[in-house]
């Protein structure tokens, strides 16, 4: 008669378990440092329309910096596609951004997983 087991590593099952709550516990407290955001350089409101006339033609990712400052630092930058405009704001990803509140624009480059050495 022959009865298989079933394969129980014990071991293994709950140094991943400390591994992930590890893990988590240092993700948090980065989250948790305060590093400011620098400014980027002003761009002249025909620097910004350019770009953002090339990201829309060709589809390209940007990345937007915008002038308010909040506690006293710059929010994260606004990161995507553009989805949508008019003659007052833009729609990226998920966000709305009025023209007059974009202070620095660039093309946004993903790195990959496999470019980084």
């Amino acid at each position: 008669m022959n009865t298989l087991h079933p394969y129980q590593d014990h071991n293994r099952l709950q140094w991943m378990k400390f591994y992930l709550l590890e893990h988590t516990a240092n993700l948090a407290a980065m989250k948790q440092q305060d590093i400011p955001i620098q400014p980027k350089s002003e761009m002249t409101p025909e620097e910004i329309n350019g770009v953002l006339t090339e990201a829309r033609i060709k589809g390209k990712s940007i990345e937007i910096q915008t002038s308010e400052i909040v506690d006293d630092s710059f929010p994260p930058d606004i990161v995507g596609y553009i989805n949508g405009y008019n003659e007052l704001d833009l729609y990226v990803r998920h966000d709305f951004v009025a023209y007059e509140s974009i202070s620095n624009v660039d093309f946004y480059e993903d790195i990959k997983w496999f470019d980084v050495k």
